[in-house]
């Protein structure tokens, strides 16, 4: 028998019923003992002409060719079994079942003798009716004790016969195949499960046909698609926090993770790892607690708002500063600005200090190049990776990004949102972020920097800029 046929690409799966069927030759089965004359027929499936032998509702035979000899005995054996015409009445969970248990004894469904159910249910109670041919039974059972009643009743009414072992599977994906395979009834149809090349961000996955969520966006892959999306939009979300390729959302106080896992927790500072990094933590100093809020995080390290830093797993301390106005990253070096106006530069990897230098007045810090800028009183000041000034200006508010640095002279012109890998300009509820390229936002409540991108929060949810 042929078994494969090239054919159009299917998306869902649909009902095989619906072509019309066309005489084309008469069969006859002698086999077994049984004389068959076959009405063999056509349908269209898919776009393939497809051979089909149909008896009393039932389909015996579906294939690319008219049967073949080892065919014809597959379906003289599913020709012994009975065809009855069920009719339920009753509770739909019951069906199923129902349908299964007669199944196992070898009855199939098409149009023949009425074997009609009947159910009906009371809290702890069931009183069922069968009726088939000239049989009636009725009872009324504990629910629990129904489908065992039921079963033994269908056993009863059809003795125990031999279900051919095989049948005819219709697979149907980019091609149609039909091979004889273990079935529960004479003709199978089964769609293939369709696998999709999704690059998501560079990173290929093979997904099956379904919804998924991406970038906290559900979208249906029913095709090989491309992924990369550097800005989008949760809706109703109060924050958004990246893990590796996608995405955690915190909304209405709940955290929900891209693995469905979810749960109520405070919103925290960030997530790192899937690790949990909550606004305040608590730190040893001299074998002392002393809780402090989390300002910024930098690869590993945490920036605390008492002038420390310490690793991702606090297993080590270091004060570099009085409380922390404002800080930047350059080279890998930490600079960092407190309340006492002083500006140092920390080499992190070796835990040391290299040089500081106070200048009064001081309220913002960035970086662009090898130029270290602080804002002090109405004055942009320049200075070179060594601390020495090499330039300033009038400023009233500035920040800087991978093009520069951009400058604001008055307060009409907003204010500015720096960190370490680019700034935001607000003025009332309007924002233009500084990361990849400008970005204009409005209704903005706040805005927060992390290592891979920017969120900003509105009235009606985030939207995410990712580097």
């Amino acid at each position: 028998m042929e078994t494969r046929e090239n054919q159009g690409s299917v998306g869902i799966e649909r009902p095989v019923s619906g072509g019309s069927y066309g005489a084309t030759t008469w069969v006859i089965l002698l086999l077994c003992g049984f004389l068959i004359a076959a009405d063999l027929g056509k349908f269209n499936l898919h776009g393939r002409e497809m051979y089909i032998y149909e008896q009393a509702g039932v389909v015996y035979y579906v294939g690319i060719t008219e049967p073949a000899t080892e065919d014809l005995e597959v379906i003289s054996q599913w020709l012994k079994l009975p065809v009855v015409n069920f009719l339920y009445d009753g509770p739909a969970q019951y069906r199923d079942s129902l349908e299964e248990k007669l199944n196992e004894l070898g009855v199939l469904f098409g149009v023949g003798d009425v074997l009609y159910v009947s159910i009906k249910t009371s809290h702890e109670l069931a009183h069922y009716e069968v009726s088939y041919k000239e049989i009636r039974k009725s009872d009324t059972t504990d629910i629990s004790r129904l489908i065992d009643h039921l079963t033994n009743i269908f056993v009863e009414l059809f003795p125990p016969v031999e279900k051919p072992k095989t049948g005819f599977l219709v697979e149907i994906g980019d091609q149609i195949d039909v091979k004889k395979a273990s079935t529960n009834k004479p003709v199978e149809f089964r769609y293939k499960e369709k696998i999709y090349s999704v690059t998501v961000k560079g990173r290929k996955l093979l997904l099956s046909e379904g919804f998924y969520e991406f970038f906290g966006k559900t979208i249906y892959v029913d095709r090989d698609m491309d992924i990369d999306e550097p800005v989008f939009f949760v809706e109703d979300a109060a924050m958004v926090y990246k893990i590796k390729d996608n995405f955690a959302i915190y909304k209405f106080g709940r955290l929900s993770f891209p693995d469905g896992r979810s749960f109520y927790v405070e919103e925290p500072f960030d997530i790192v790892n899937e690790t949990i990094l909550k606004k305040l933590i608590t730190v040893k100093v001299d074998n002392t607690p002393i809780t402090t809020p989390i300002i910024g995080r930098y690869d590993q390290y945490l920036l605390l708002a008492n002038g420390m830093i310490s690793p991702i797993d606090l297993s080590w301390t270091m004060k570099i500063c009085g409380p922390i106005v404002d800080w930047t990253v350059n080279k890998d070096r930490l600079y960092v600005l407190d309340i006492f106006c002083y500006v140092k530069a920390i080499d992190l990897k070796n835990r040391k200090i290299l040089w500081e230098k106070r200048l009064l007045g001081a309220w913002g810090i960035g970086s662009n190049k090898d130029l270290i800028y602080v804002g002090s009183n109405n004055q942009l000041i320049a200075l070179n990776e060594n601390g020495q000034v090499v330039s300033n200006q009038d400023c009233y508010d500035f920040g800087t990004w991978k093009e520069g640095i951009i400058t604001l002279k008055s307060p009409q012109d907003g204010y500015v949102i720096r960190s370490h890998i680019g700034f935001a300009v607000m003025k009332g509820s309007q924002a233009v972020l500084y990361i990849d390229e400008p970005r204009s936002f409005e209704n903005v409540i706040k805005i927060k920097f992390f290592d891979w991108g920017a969120v900003i929060v509105t009235q009606t949810g985030c939207w995410v800029v990712e580097r």
